[in-house]
């Protein structure tokens, strides 16, 4: 983590308040009236329905995954004669953390925002190991493959640990982390507690005539 400033506990380098945004995609061979977010969460490798946390929302996070996404959206889109529309859901957090810095437990903690990839690397070696821990308890096949690996790897193969992190840690708002989709492409996801107060906006991008719920 050569690129990224070590956060001190002492300092409290964090913006005052932010927005996390999420974005999902529906295809459809008519425009809808109205959208639910909830109803066309992305889907990703590893989702489990089963494990699946009633309490969380998820959706594409960043300018380089979005932009990423919205390009293979919409070659579905055309390629199956469809149009393409994108819903974006706006989450208001109290704090963020700032991005220049590792981000360490206390940081994680007192702002509910936890971004894997950003950990401060005793933080983040910490979770690695229980997250280990984790598969093994549960017999995980590929758990002997996954040892070695580091966080994001681990969280790309098994995304169902962020709903498990979540659910046991409910000081958390929202969590970053990366995931495959089909074709073998790297997405940030950002999962987000089910908090309607904290859900300042859903819209449907150039179309404002379009209901968009959460």
């Amino acid at each position: 983590m050569s690129d990224i400033e070590t956060e001190k506990p002492s300092v409290r380098r964090s913006k005052p308040s932010g927005q996390v945004v999420l974005r999902t995609y529906v295809i459809a061979t008519e425009k809808p009236l109205q959208i639910s977010y909830s109803n066309h969460m992305p889907r990703f490798v590893g989702l489990q329905a089963f494990e699946v946390n009633p309490d969380l929302m998820w959706g594409v996070f960043g300018n380089d995954s979005v932009n990423r996404a919205d390009s293979y959206a919409s070659m579905d889109a055309n390629h199956l004669g469809r149009k393409l529309y994108q819903v974006d859901l706006h989450y208001r957090m109290d704090e963020i953390p700032s991005n220049s810095v590792a981000i360490t437990r206390e940081a994680a903690e007192r702002t509910g925002y936890i971004y894997f990839s950003r950990l401060e690397s005793t933080y983040r070696e910490e979770l690695r190991q229980k997250f280990l821990e984790q598969l093994k308890r549960s017999k995980d096949d590929e758990y002997h493959d996954l040892v070695g690996e580091s966080m994001d790897a681990i969280l790309r193969a098994r995304p169902m640990l962020v709903h498990r992190f979540m659910a046991e840690n409910p000081r958390f708002l929202a969590a970053l982390h990366t995931v495959s989709v089909n074709g073998g492409v790297s997405l940030r996801m950002a999962t987000i507690r089910r908090d309607p107060s904290r859900i300042s906006r859903v819209l449907v991008r150039y179309h404002d005539e379009i209901q968009a719920t959460a």
